[in-house]
């Protein structure tokens, strides 16, 4: 809903200061943009349901792109330092799911 406003680039050197009430990071991986939820924000983008159910839909239906090995999450350095875990969301595969529907 937000896009740019809530997210910015996960590869940049420094945080993007602009970025208000930060929803996660974007990672771009050839021609596809891959967005990186961090906890409280995915629980606001599925807001009224709970964020279980949530990561298990997303799961079920292969929209986690990426995760670390026996978790739903991929670790992530973050720009200016430090680190943390995202939940690596596909569009693409959003889409899909919705066009079969």
């Amino acid at each position: 809903m937000h896009g740019d406003s809530r997210f910015s680039d996960i590869a940049a050197n420094l945080p993007n200061p602009n970025v208000k009430h930060r929803a996660g990071y974007y990672e771009i991986e050839g021609l596809k943009r891959l967005y990186l939820f961090n906890r409280a924000s995915l629980s606001e983008a599925a807001s009224g349901y709970g964020r279980e159910r949530v990561i298990r839909t997303l799961e079920t239906y292969g929209v986690l792109a990426k995760v670390d090995n026996g978790r739903n999450q991929k670790n992530y350095r973050l720009p200016g330092g430090g680190s943390t875990r995202f939940f690596v969301i596909d569009p693409d595969k959003l889409e899909t799911e919705r066009r079969s529907a």
